[in-house]
């Protein structure tokens, strides 16, 4: 195999990690490719829907009812091996409307992952992307596609490590992140990072790790919102056989391009566990970020698109936030259960009036009638809220839809699908109901 690694990027790191990417790849695969498992499923897809108000505008506006048709493919592959991992799940669509309610346009969305090494190999690579939609004004959710835009996050981290006993390994690591914004370019920024760990293997199933780590955040447009950041951590982490739990603390200190510096505590908790049929996850974390990364593209908080904030202004913030998920499938022989509660806070450090918390609570339950046919039901309730009264308004909305999936074959799918979407703000004006109805066909390829 011959290496060409110039032009991979226009930022030597990236560059430099790209190669080194290629160059471990081609070593292991020869070691592991016998050895890998993999699964591959791609899907394409046709909606058209009926939707009643299609602008979402309050009672007593005159609506607009018209045909919206979408269509577009996802694709998941997963491949594993003794020293490799890659995960791909994306999805692509494009939708039509019937009377202009929005432009014509494409919704992307999903992330994937390639890992090199394991726990026990001296080194381990990383590359990561993720690709979201971000709101920007919440109280008008209705129109996605015009009221949103995406977010890009491409990152690579290698790390090299050295044991020097059974129970002591130190570890450097370079970390590089690009975050790219669709329309909002004065939000896109780079992210560089170092990191120096040490890990102690306190027991088999018990360690205790500290993170030394110095991050330089720049702005493409402006420097005037760049900032340094150093950050320790210390961890302690606990593996069970059917469950497992971390407790984080930490301390940062921001040092801005233009401001004083500012220092924020830092913790974390997460816990998992599987048993008798139930799956929890649970995490509460609070933690440095910038209104160019946000929340990182996490889609716990998001069903279609997030908000995460909305700002075009540069800061850094404080993002505090807890999360609750449960899937139990023993409910009954043909039903399972699926609930999930949640709630983030951004507290910016200079631009207070930006400030905003996110609170939802989310159910679904399904039920098997046969082998071929099952019914969804559920409902998704959001609530945004803005201290400050000058801002944004507050808002609720309650989501709820009622679905029904026939397969005829293994290779395709029919479901008909009713939604109702409500949202009440602080202003009168702002109340509306939206319901839709669907039917959408689905191939599958495996």
């Amino acid at each position: 195999m011959k290496f060409n690694c110039i032009g991979v990027s226009k930022d030597y790191y990236l560059s430099f990690i790209m190669c080194l990417l290629m160059a471990f790849t081609s070593m292991s695969y020869g070691q592991t490719a016998a050895r890998g498992n993999y699964e591959i499923l791609a899907e394409i897809f046709v909606t058209p829907k009926n939707v009643d108000n299609a602008t979402g505008v309050s009672s007593g506006q005159e609506k607009i009812r018209e045909t919206q048709t979408e269509y577009g493919a996802s694709l998941f592959s997963l491949w594993t091996s003794e020293l490799s991992e890659i995960n791909i799940d994306y999805e692509y669509s494009k939708t039509r409307f019937s009377k202009d309610s929005e432009q014509e346009g494409t919704f992307r969305d999903g992330s994937s992952s390639f890992v090199l090494g394991n726990e026990t190999s001296f080194y381990h690579l990383s590359l990561d992307h993720s690709i979201r939609r971000i709101l920007r004004e919440p109280n008008a959710v209705v129109a996605v596609l015009d009221n949103s835009e995406e977010r890009q996050i491409t990152s690579v981290m290698p790390l090299l490590r050295a044991r020097f006993n059974e129970a002591n390994t130190l570890a450097i690591a370079y970390s590089f992140s690009d975050v790219n914004f669709e329309d909002s370019r004065e939000n896109s920024s780079e992210r560089k990072s170092i990191h120096f760990q040490y890990l102690r293997d306190v027991s088999p199933i018990t360690n205790f790790v500290i993170v030394m780590e110095q991050t330089q955040v720049d702005y493409d447009l402006s420097n005037s919102a760049d900032y340094e950041m150093d950050s320790v951590t210390a961890e302690f982490g606990v593996k069970h056989r059917i469950f497992s739990y971390t407790l984080q603390a930490g301390l940062s200190r921001i040092k801005p391009e233009e401001g004083e510096a500012e220092t924020s505590s830092t913790f974390g908790l997460t816990l998992n566990s599987e048993m008798a049929g139930n799956r929890f996850e649970l995490f509460a974390e609070r933690s440095v970020s910038d209104s160019s990364t946000g929340s990182g593209n996490d889609d716990f908080f998001s069903s279609q698109a997030s908000f995460d904030g909305g700002s075009e202004d540069q800061d850094q913030l404080l993002r505090t936030e807890f999360g609750f998920g449960w899937n139990y499938d023993r409910l009954c022989g043909r039903c399972a259960l699926i609930a999930s509660i949640g709630k983030e806070k951004s507290e910016y450090f200079h631009l207070t009036e930006n400030d905003s918390s996110e609170t939802f609570f989310d159910i679904r339950f399904v039920y098997q009638f046969s082998s071929r046919l099952k019914a969804a039901t559920s409902i998704r309730k959001v609530k945004t809220n803005f201290p400050d009264p000058v801002g944004r308004l507050n808002s609720k909305s309650q989501l709820s839809n009622f679905e029904l999936i026939y397969d005829l074959n293994p290779s395709f799918e029919v479901s008909l699908l009713h939604e109702s979407e409500k949202r009440i703000g602080s202003d009168v004006d702002s109340d509306s109901k939206v319901d839709t109805t669907s039917l959408s066909a689905t191939w599958r390829f495996e």
